[in-house]
């Protein structure tokens, strides 16, 4: 009985560590995020479509629904200056904030992010074939999105719910492994 409870709580212990490793990977992805970057440079819209094939009923597809924004060279240099900023380690740095709640490095750094990008489209826009028109709509779009992912940095609040998910519990059970079923009571020879 004992043992079938130990084994019951190693169990649980192994598939909360794993739930806490897919939170953790979620957290720090960006792949989506330039995702969806890289689908409004190239004039991709994501829809969901009904797959029977699919475990959830629908997968996700690239409809396009515009021309290209800029050149295949322009969207891929953009997506790869934009690295510097979206990125898993950005996600886990800190800007700190003053008794009135304001993170005065973080507003300063959306500014600086802001004039930077926009210097950037601006002094490639011609060999990237970017049309004035477009310009501000690839800067808005950027900063749209760049703007909520650099924000979890705010009084390093998104490092701090690490805490609860990285705590690791360890059970030690003394004795003789189990030979029919293994060290950790999981299965064997």
């Amino acid at each position: 009985m004992a043992e079938e409870e130990t084994e019951r709580k190693l169990v649980q212990s192994l598939r909360k560590t794993q739930q806490q490793f897919n939170i953790i990977k979620i957290r720090l992805d960006t792949d989506k995020l330039m995702g969806q970057i890289e689908a409004f440079l190239r004039g991709y819209r994501v829809v969901a479509k009904p797959d029977s094939n699919s475990p959830q009923g629908y997968s996700y597809e690239n409809e396009k629904f515009s021309e290209p924004k800029a050149t295949d060279q322009g969207i891929s240099s953009i997506l790869n200056w934009l690295t510097a900023k979206i990125n898993s380690q950005t996600v886990q740095g800190n800007y700190p904030v003053d008794k009135t709640g304001y993170s005065w490095s973080y507003i300063k750094d959306i500014k600086d992010l802001r004039i930077d990008f926009s210097k950037y489209i601006l002094i490639n826009r011609i060999d990237w074939e970017i049309s004035v028109k477009e310009v501000e709509g690839v800067i808005d779009f950027v900063m749209h999105i760049t703007k909520p992912f650099l924000s979890r940095l705010i009084g390093n609040l998104e490092r701090t719910s690490y805490i609860d998910t990285l705590q690791a519990r360890e059970s030690v059970v003394h004795g003789e492994p189990d030979k029919k079923r293994g060290f950790f009571g999981l299965g064997g020879k």
